[in-house]
C-alpha cells in the first residue's frame, strides 16, 4: 500500500502539470495566478501520498513496549499484545549505565522474539540528545550479537530521530540499545516500542518549501524566453536573501533540554571592534580599559610584559588576557581594519551612545554585500550593450553569491567576518563605480573618485585588499589612454609607448588626481593610524597578535603553503556522503611540517558554476576581446590565484577566509557566460545555453545550502540540534 500511495503522488502530481494544458477554459485565467494554484496542489498531493508513504505501511507484527528505569535499574513491559502486563526486576542484567568523566553510555536489552518492522526509542533526563548504536540477534545471526552499520543520533523534541527502520533477517530474537551522552548530560529513563505504526505527519514547512520549488519551476517554463522581467527578478533575489537570513536566525537560535524553542539571541561578549569604538570615542587608539570582561586588567599586563615572548601561547597560560588582539608596548590593540568602526560602529556609538551587535551588522554586510553584487552583474551585462536573457542574469548573480563563500560569513558572524565582508563590499562598490566610469561621452569625474574611494576603503578593512584594484587597473588604464588620443600602432615599442604617452597625456592630469587623491588620504591615514600604534607606517599588528601562535613567523615567501593554497583553495571538491547533508567540507590536515592554522574548506571548483573558468581561453577571443574587457578578465584570475596564496601562507584555510578569493574567480566567469549567450544566440541554440547555465547556477546553490549546514562547518547539529534533526527530518522522508 505504501509504494502505491508513494507513485500515486507522483502520478498525481504529474497529471495536474500535463492535464490543464489540454481544458481551453482553463487558458482565460492569469497564467501566474495558475501556476500559484498548481503548485500548492501538487505540494499538497506530494506531501499526502509521496513524502508521508510511510504512514501507510501496514505492521501487523506483535508490539512490544518496554520502560527502563536507570536510577532503580529496573524495566516494566508497558504493553505487549501477547501478554498480560508486568513488572520485570529480575537480575537486572538487562539495564546497564557506565560513566567515564564526563561521558555516560547506557545499554539495555530485551528479547521480541518476532519480526521487527519498526523501532521507536525515547529517553528522559537533561540530555538533549545521545548517540545510538544497535545490536541484535535475528535469524541469520543467532549466536553473537551483530552491531548495525550505523550511529545515529537522538535528539528529545524532534520523535522521529529515535525511529528506526531494520532490516534484520527474519524473526529478532534479542536487541540491544547502546545510548552514549557527553559534556556531563545524563538519561534517567529509556523507552523501547518495536513494531509501533509510523504516524502520518504533515510537514508544513515542507509542503510549503515543495509549493515555492514548484513554483520556481513553472516561472521559468513561463519566462525562459523573456528578456527581463522586474517582478520576476526581484521574487528570485528575495529567495537567496531569505535564506541567508533563515541561516542567520537558525545559527543563534537556542533550545531548551526538551527540545522546545528557548530564544532567539544575537548577543555576543564584547569583541575589538566594539572596544575600539569605546577609545576613538575617548579619542585614543588602545582599547585598555574599554572591556568590563577582564578585571584587574593592568595588573595581568605586567605579567604579560615579564614574558620571554608574550606571543607563545604556552607562556601565557594562567595569566587573564584578551584572546585575538594585538599587544604592544604593554597596550591592547585592535588588528583589524579600522574603517568599518569609523563608517559605523563609532557613529552609531556617537549618536545613541550604544554599540552596534556585530552579528546583526554582519547579517546586514551580508545582505548588502549580495544587492551591490547584483548591481555589478547588471553594469557588466549594460557595458556588454546587449539585453541578456532574464534567467541569464539570474544564474550568473546566484552563480556570483554562492560561488564567493560569502554565505559562509554568516556562520559565526563576528568581528572577524565584519572586516571580511566589509572589504569585500567596498571592493564590489568601487568596481561597480569604475565601470561606470569611462562612457563613450566622456569620463565621469564622480564616478572615478567614488570607485576610488571605495577601492582604497576596502584595504582600511582587509590590506590584502590593495591587490583588489589592479582587478580594474587594465579598464582605468584603457579609459585613461583612449580619451588622450591613443590610437593602435603596428609597431610593439611604438604601441606601448603611445599608450604610456596617452595614459599620462595633460588631458587626463584632472581624472589622475581625481584618481589618486582617495588612495592618498586613505593611504596617509593607514600609515599615521598605524605608526601611532606600532612605530611603523606599514605595520597593521598582525604579528603582534594574541592567538593559537606566534604569528610574526608568518612570511610570505614561505613557498611551502604554496601547494597547500593551490589545492584547497581551487580544487578540493566536497566530501560526499550518503546521510544528510551529503556534502561537507573538508577538515582533514595537511602534509605541511610546521604549524598551519586550517579549518573546514573546499576549492573553488567545489561549484559547478566555476567550471566554466575553462572556457576563458576560448573567452578571450570572442565576445571578451569584441568588448574590450581581456584586461580586466585576465587581471581579476592572476589577483585571484596571487590572493588565494597570501590568504593562505598568512591565515590558513577556511571557508570564511576564501571570501578574500572567491569572488575574484567569478569575474572571468561573468564574462564567459555573456560570451556563451552572444555565441548562443549567433549560433540559435540560446535555450541551450539558458537550460545550461540555469543547471550549473541551482547545482551551485544546492553545494552552498548543504554545506553552510554540515556538521564540518556549521554549529546547528551540536548548538542547534533539534532544528539540524527537524531539517534531515524534512528532507529525509523515507526514513
Amino acid at each position: 500500500m505504501q509504494y502505491v500511495m508513494f507513485v500515486l503522488g507522483i502520478v498525481i502530481a504529474g497529471l495536474i502539470v500535463i492535464v490543464p494544458k489540454k481544458m481551453k477554459f482553463l487558458d482565460k485565467p492569469n497564467k501566474f495566478i495558475m501556476a500559484i494554484v498548481k503548485s500548492i496542489l501538487i505540494a499538497l498531493v506530494l506531501e499526502i501520498c509521496t513524502f508521508n508513504f510511510t504512514g501507510y505501511q501496514q505492521n501487523n507484527n506483535r508490539q512490544l513496549e518496554v520502560h527502563y528505569d536507570f536510577k532503580e535499574e529496573t524495566n516494566q513491559v508497558v504493553s505487549d499484545n501477547l501478554k498480560d502486563l508486568e513488572n520485570n526486576t529480575s537480575d537486572k542484567s538487562n539495564i546497564k549505565s557506565t560513566k567515564d568523566g564526563e561521558n555516560c553510555t547506557y545499554s539495555v536489552e530485551l528479547a521480541p522474539n518476532e519480526k521487527i518492522e519498526d523501532i521507536d526509542i525515547s529517553f528522559a533526563g537533561n540530555a538533549q540528545s545521545a548517540q545510538c548504536l544497535l545490536y541484535y540477534k535475528d535469524s541469520a545471526s543467532t549466536q553473537n550479537y551483530a552491531k548495525a552499520d550505523n550511529e545515529f543520533a537522538i535528539v528529545r523534541g524532534v520523535e522521529k530521530t529515535g525511529h528506526v527502520k531494520p532490516h534484520f533477517a527474519g524473526t529478532t530474537k534479542q536487541l540491544k540499545i547502546e545510548l552514549k551522552t557527553t559534556d556531563g548530560e545524563e538519561i534517567s529513563n529509556l523507552c523501547v516500542i518495536t513494531n509501533k505504526k509510523v504516524k502520518f505527519d504533515f510537514n508544513v514547512v515542507r509542503a510549503i518549501l515543495t509549493a515555492l520549488l514548484v513554483f520556481l519551476g513553472f516561472l521559468f517554463a513561463y519566462t525562459k524566453k523573456e528578456k527581463f522581467n522586474m517582478k520576476v527578478f526581484v521574487f528570485v533575489m528575495t529567495l537567496q536573501i531569505l535564506f541567508v537570513i533563515a541561516l542567520s536566525i537558525g545559527s543563534n537560535l537556542y533550545f531548551f533540554e526538551d527540545g522546545s524553542l528557548d530564544t532567539l539571541s544575537y548577543e555576543t561578549p564584547v569583541d575589538p571592534y566594539q572596544e575600539l569604538t569605546v577609545a576613538l570615542s575617548q579619542g585614543r587608539f588602545d582599547t585598555n580599559g574599554t572591556n568590563p570582561q577582564y578585571v584587574n586588567e593592568e595588573e595581568n599586563i605586567q605579567k604579560l610584559k615579564g614574558l620571554d615572548n608574550v606571543y607563545e601561547p604556552a607562556q601565557r597560560t594562567g595569566i587573564s588576557y584578551r584572546w585575538d588582539r594585538a599587544f604592544f608596548n604593554g597596550k591592547y590593540y585592535c588588528y583589524f581594519g579600522i574603517v568599518p568602526v569609523l563608517c559605523m560602529y563609532l557613529p552609531v556609538y556617537l549618536l545613541t551612545g550604544k554599540l552596534i551587535n556585530t552579528k546583526i551588522l554582519a547579517l546586514l554586510l551580508v545582505i548588502a554585500t549580495m544587492i551591490m553584487m547584483v548591481k555589478l552583474v547588471i553594469t557588466i551585462a549594460e557595458k556588454w550593450k546587449k539585453k541578456f536573457n532574464m534567467w541569464i542574469m539570474i544564474a550568473t548573480i546566484i552563480g556570483f553569491i554562492n560561488s564567493s563563500f560569502l554565505i559562509f560569513c554568516i556562520n559565526g558572524s563576528r568581528f572577524y567576518e565584519v572586516a571580511s565582508v566589509s572589504a569585500l563590499l567596498c571592493a564590489i562598490v568601487g568596481m561597480d563605480f569604475l565601470f561606470n566610469t569611462f562612457k563613450e561621452d566622456g569620463i565621469y569625474k564622480k564616478n572615478l573618485i567614488l570607485g576610488a574611494l571605495f577601492m582604497a576603503l576596502s584595504v582600511g578593512c582587509r590590506p590584502n585588499y590593495i591587490l583588489a584594484s589592479l582587478m580594474v587597473a587594465p579598464l582605468i588604464l584603457n579609459g585613461l589612454a583612449k580619451k588622450g588620443g591613443y590610437k593602435k600602432a603596428e609597431n610593439t615599442r611604438k604601441n606601448l609607448v603611445g599608450y604610456v604617452k596617452g595614459v599620462f597625456s595633460q588631458k587626463n592630469i584632472k581624472e589622475i588626481i581625481c584618481l589618486v587623491l582617495p588612495y592618498i588620504i586613505i593611504g596617509l591615514g593607514l600609515m599615521y593610524y598605524n605608526y601611532a600604534r606600532f612605530g611603523s607606517v606599514a605595520e597593521f599588528g598582525a604579528k603582534y597578535q594574541l592567538t593559537v601562535y606566534d604569528t610574526s613567523y608568518y612570511h610570505m615567501s614561505d613557498l611551502g603553503k604554496l601547494p597547500i593554497a593551490l589545492a584547497r583553495g581551487l580544487f578540493m571538491i566536497p566530501n560526499m556522503s550518503a546521510t544528510f547533508p551529503y556534502l561537507s567540507a573538508h577538515i582533514d590536515s595537511t602534509n605541511y611540517v610546521g604549524y598551519f592554522y586550517s579549518m573546514a574548506y573546499m576549492g573553488i571548483f567545489a561549484y559547478p558554476i566555476m567550471w566554466l573558468l575553462c572556457l576563458v581561453p576560448w573567452s578571450l577571443k570572442r565576445g571578451v576581446k569584441k568588448h574590450g574587457y581581456r584586461g580586466v578578465m585576465v587581471m581579476s584570475g592572476v589577483v585571484a590565484l596571487i590572493m588565494c596564496y597570501i590568504t593562505t601562507a598568512m591565515g590558513g584555510t577556511s571557508l570564511r577566509y576564501f571570501a578574500d578569493f572567491g569572488w575574484m574567480f567569478y569575474i572571468p566567469v561573468i564574462f564567459v557566460i555573456f560570451s556563451l549567450c552572444e555565441q548562443g544566440e549567433k549560433k540559435k541554440i540560446s535555450k541551450y545555453i539558458v537550460g545550461f547555465v540555469m543547471a550549473l547556477a541551482v547545482a551551485t546553490l544546492v553545494v552552498t545550502m548543504l554545506v553552510a549546514i554540515s556538521p564540518s562547518w556549521s554549529s546547528l547539529k551540536t548548538h542547534q540540534a533539534p532544528l539540524y534533526y527537524q531539517l534531515e527530518k524534512m528532507i529525509v522522508f523515507w526514513k
